[in-house]
């Protein structure tokens, strides 16, 4: 796989900052306007690679269909946060295989291997929210759906999308050797 070059390399903090506030903004209006929380980061992520980084990867105009179903945990169900699994797709995007058969073990979980890419979104994401799972994260708010259980969301969407953003920019400037591996299996 070629990584992508998002020419980035000499982003400043303050730069840095006013992208993820962005992407934080950018996704809670999403939110706020309809979408669900796969929806509004897996959006929000291709629109900043391309407003801000000039990169634009070709897709059709229904691709964010693909993140409807992760929404509320997978259709309500309460697994992964469908934050995560939006930002997980818009990732994959950007680092993952046209040719999947081609990639070995090493290019998934080597020293380089795109799987540090990943390992990082939940990882990040736990430290903020306490866990990965919508059911756990949303609890407080199992038997109601109020506006303070869309407030909660809404807030965990916005944070979410800023944490993809700042991953792609931290594998850009500093390359994907200063990531590490987190939680593994």
């Amino acid at each position: 796989m070629d990584r992508p070059n998002l020419k980035i390399k000499d982003i400043d903090k303050h730069k840095k900052k006013q992208i993820i506030k962005k992407a934080e903004k950018k996704a809670m209006k999403k939110y706020m306007h309809g979408y669900n929380c796969a929806e509004s980061v897996f959006e929000t992520t291709i629109e900043i690679l391309k407003t801000e980084f000039n990169y634009e990867i070709a897709l059709p105009k229904c691709i964010v269909k693909l993140a409807t179903g992760f929404g509320e945990g997978v259709g309500k169900h309460g697994s992964m946060c469908g934050a995560i699994s939006g930002g997980t797709m818009a990732l994959s995007l950007l680092y993952g295989y046209d040719q999947p058969i081609n990639a070995t073990k090493n290019d998934r979980i080597g020293d380089k291997g795109i799987y540090k890419i990943f390992n990082q979104l939940p990882d990040r994401f736990i430290k903020q929210f306490g866990s990965t799972e919508c059911y756990e994260i949303t609890e407080k708010f199992y038997k109601t759906y109020n506006r303070a259980h869309i407030m909660h969301c809404k807030k965990i969407t916005s944070k979410t999308a800023g944490l993809v953003i700042e991953i792609i920019i931290e594998e850009q400037t500093k390359g994907i050797e200063s990531l590490e591996f987190n939680r593994t299996i």
